[in-house]
């Protein structure tokens, strides 16, 4: 029998405190309106063709875009604008597994338990029960396992062994889980098996793999592919086409009297649609793609357990998904809102800004002020999820304040409110990550570990720029994405103390110009040399503007990057 950890309890548990959780975007008349970075193109796959590779606006990539020209605008070229690895997705080919012998009954149980411990504050797709059940099935009698229990099976274990911190007990051969997966694979014809069902029960198997094999996808950094598993494409049967053909996506509507009879089938049915839309709208954001779930698709009661009251005025219990819900509804706004518009009216990511630091979920205080409070995996789940939406609604303020773009005094103040609010959560998400990394939490490239490139001039974040730049090469084995990153941080980082050279030799220059009092050349104008990193007040890494400016954001400005590695 399969044990949820002692958080994990308490989670579930957990009654809801005195907020709406529900969002409403308010429709401001007469507001002034930012016309907001954009930038899309198409990338090389990992087989180095254009198709399946687009990125969008609100991808890592379309940031570091607006950066790199930024810098090289100002600064002229260098090794880090002229990098050569921008034009691919840093994803590797999928691999061939090679048959071996299967794990032993001590390790495989190991492994299930920590499936459930690392994924069940993201997703929610199988009981513990059945895994259990299987399992003992097949060490005792293998011949008897069936094929949609086999194959559920396969996965669950394919994707501990992604997510496994590294314990080379738990695995004969690294390659070993993508044997699982091929296997597990083999097994799951979503048309067919789809086609052929005559019972509700009987077809649910088929999302849950396609489910399971999008989040295997995302665990070992091919988010290309697990995007293709969730979505609900015409011509194979994906994750979401098959949900809709369920009408688990209309919640109680779809659950007659005579279906489901089996309480446990109904929550199940539920937790697998939230799992999907979690996994729909974490992917399509970082990858720039359409949503496979539209917003007017799906019903409200769809995403509560069915045993939860509807009624606003009963208070109800939140169980581990209910946050991931929150945050990927509100990625949703931002991306419709924000990232599918040339303008957008200030009042519109404040709101949103403002139920994200009101919302419960998503306080982070606690585990930065108390020094001997190591979070859970599913504390760091939730948060970095929480993380990500609060930068991802923030990133384009941040690099229109970056930019240095011309605004209204009344709009500046509140693009660098969020400018601001941009740089503060990537500072805990990389402060949180480090802690789930000494922790051996995070030991390889976890899906929801979003890899923050920061650069700080100040001294006191320069040890935190060393500690991610670690984290990423050391988790680049499990990760491509964190290996290119790494490079593209490392690179940046000379090209900053570069500028600090060159500053350093300019101010010694007129320094011994003036105790000569030679006239300063005329060739040279400061104007004519205006950069991010120079000149700078107290050494602050901002925008030309900004420097002028002196605003808030002048000691906190930063490049940030975020990818997957999580």
């Amino acid at each position: 029998m399969i044990h949820d950890a002692p958080i994990q309890e308490n989670l579930t548990r957990s009654v809801t405190p005195d907020f709406d959780f529900r969002f409403r975007l308010v429709s401001v008349p007469r507001c002034e309106e930012i016309q907001i970075p954009a930038h899309t193109c198409m990338l090389l796959d990992c087989q180095n063709r254009l198709s399946l590779a687009f990125v969008g606006r609100s991808t890592a990539h379309s940031f570091m875009h607006h950066i790199r020209n930024t810098i090289e605008k100002h600064d002229g070229p260098s090794e880090f604008t002229a990098d050569s690895n921008w034009s691919g997705l840093p994803e590797r080919l999928p691999v061939t597994p090679s048959m071996q012998s299967f794990l032993p009954p001590s390790t495989t149980t190991s492994l299930i338990e920590f499936y459930f411990n690392q994924v069940r504050s993201f997703i929610d797709i199988v009981n513990p029960e059945a895994v259990s059940l299987t399992l003992y099935r097949f060490q005792n009698n293998p011949n008897e396992v069936q094929g949609p229990d086999r194959c559920i099976f396969y996965l669950v274990l394919a994707v501990a062994l992604a997510l496994d911190p590294g314990d080379s007990a738990h695995s004969p051969s690294p390659e070993f889980k993508h044997q699982l997966f091929a296997i597990a694979e083999g097994l799951a014809h979503p048309t067919r098996t789809f086609e052929k069902s005559q019972y509700h029960d009987d077809v649910l198997w088929p999302l849950q793999a396609l489910a399971l094999m999008s989040f295997f996808m995302l665990s070992v950094s091919m988010r290309n592919t697990a995007y293709e598993y969730c979505g609900k494409s015409h011509h194979i049967c994906r994750a979401v086409r098959v949900a809709y053909a369920l009408g688990i996506h209309r919640g109680h509507e779809s659950e007659i009297n005579q279906f489901p009879a089996n309480e446990e089938l109904r929550v199940l049915r539920r937790n697998v649609w939230r799992s999907l839309f979690v996994l729909d709208r974490f992917l399509a954001a970082s990858l720039g793609r359409p949503f496979a779930i539209s917003d007017n698709e799906y019903s409200e009661s769809s995403f509560r357990p069915p045993n939860r009251p509807s009624s606003p005025n009963k208070v109800s219990k939140r169980d581990m998904l209910d946050p991931p819900i929150d945050a990927c509804k509100m990625i949703g706004h931002i991306v419709n809102n924000i990232y599918s518009c040339d303008k957008v009216a200030i009042e519109v990511p404040n709101q949103m800004l403002g139920y994200l630091e009101a919302h419960p979920s998503f306080q982070n205080d606690e585990f930065f002020t108390t020094s001997n409070l190591m979070p859970t995996v599913s504390q760091i789940h939730m948060h970095l999820l929480g993380f990500y939406t609060n930068i991802l609604l923030c990133r384009p303020f941040f690099l229109l304040s970056f930019m240095g773009t011309n605004a209204s005094d009344g709009i500046e103040t509140q693009i660098n409110r969020l400018s601001e609010r941009c740089v503060s959560q990537s500072l805990q998400a990389v402060e949180m990550v480090k802690r789930g990394f000494h922790a051996k939490l995070l030991c390889h490239s976890d899906p929801l570990a979003l890899t923050y490139a920061d650069i700080y001039a100040r001294e006191e974040h320069l040890s935190l720029v060393k500690d991610a730049m670690f984290i990423l090469k050391t988790w680049y084995a499990s990760s491509p994405y964190a290996g290119q990153f790494a490079s593209k941080l490392d690179l940046f980082r000379h090209d900053v103390e570069h500028q600090k050279q060159v500053k350093a030799t300019r101010q010694a220059s007129r320094r011994q110009a003036h105790k000569v009092k030679r006239e300063p050349m005329t060739t040279y104008e400061p104007s004519q040399y205006r950069s991010p990193f120079h000149p700078m007040p107290r050494d602050s890494l901002v925008s030309p503007r900004d420097s002028r400016r002196g605003s808030a954001t002048a000691n906190h400005a930063m490049v940030k990057q975020e990818a997957d590695g999580y």
